[in-house]
């Protein structure tokens, strides 16, 4: 969910990256427009908060009724591939020492059929990463060249890069360190689709592998996304521990502070 306010103007819509992990046999030209014909615009501050809070609620129950009809099983690509290979094993010893029993050669037959299967929720699986991988980083592109709807044209491009980054981790800091890898191991591939240089995916994807463990921490130590933003604004406040227990400076911030990128300009 993003709400951007631009010469006055409120733009409520859900974030194109979360538009992109649900759909992910789509290309970039229908998550953009999924993204855009989703927007509401409007001058009125409580019509912007209450269309943020109904959207907001109308995407999850839909994400939670897609869950409930779908009985399937979620698994990470290494658990998919540990399932691979040990379906490879199986059926190896079954040729090798059960070939001559009564029905072998239809359970190799099934095995190797599942195997089949699960390679290709495997190939998926890691189709679907990449494809998010880049929905992400062209955003941030976006944002870069100030070309993103969300985000003021002539606002700091540093500081909303920060902010893009750090929405994301907040909102699934698991995600969002399978991102930051993928930006960091393949920074020449991301960077011909987003226009970006392979250093600067690189740089972007160490800062958000950092957003993603600080979320992480946070998630593991408290329970709800409320009071993992409360615990985040403090410590990005200034927080000391002693006796008296945490003591915050201030408690207004809502997004990070500018990371001190001065010199941070180029693409």
């Amino acid at each position: 969910m993003t709400a951007k306010r631009v010469d006055g103007e409120w733009r409520i819509t859900i974030a194109q990256h979360h538009i992109a992990n649900r759909y992910p046999d789509k290309g970039f030209e229908w998550w953009a427009g999924k993204h855009e014909a989703m927007a509401y615009y409007t001058d009125d501050a409580e019509d912007a908060l209450e269309t943020a809070m109904a959207m907001s609620k109308s995407w999850e129950e839909e994400a939670a009724t897609s869950k409930e009809t779908r009985a399937t099983i979620a698994l990470t690509s290494e658990e998919l591939s540990d399932l691979a290979d040990a379906l490879d094993n199986f059926i190896q010893d079954k040729n090798d020492y059960l070939a001559n029993e009564e029905g072998q050669a239809e359970a190799v037959a099934r095995l190797e059929k599942l195997q089949t299967r699960v390679l290709g929720a495997l190939n998926t699986g890691e189709q679907t990463a990449d494809k998010q991988a880049q929905a992400m980083i062209v955003e941030v592109g976006k944002i870069r060249r100030a070309e993103h709807s969300g985000y003021p044209g002539l606002s700091d491009k540093v500081e909303n890069t920060d902010d893009y980054l750090w929405r994301v981790a907040r909102a699934n800091p698991s995600e969002a360190a399978a991102v930051a890898a993928r930006w960091k191991l393949e920074p020449e591939k991301y960077s011909a689709v987003s226009g970006l240089s392979p250093e600067r995916v690189g740089q972007l994807g160490g800062q958000l592998a950092k957003e993603a463990a600080g979320d992480a921490l946070a998630a593991a130590i408290f329970g709800s996304n409320e009071e993992r933003a409360e615990a985040r604004t403090t410590v990005a406040a200034g927080v000391t521990f002693g006796a008296g227990g945490a003591k915050a400076k201030t408690a207004t911030q809502v997004k990070p502070a500018a990371r001190g990128h001065g010199a941070d300009q180029g693409l």
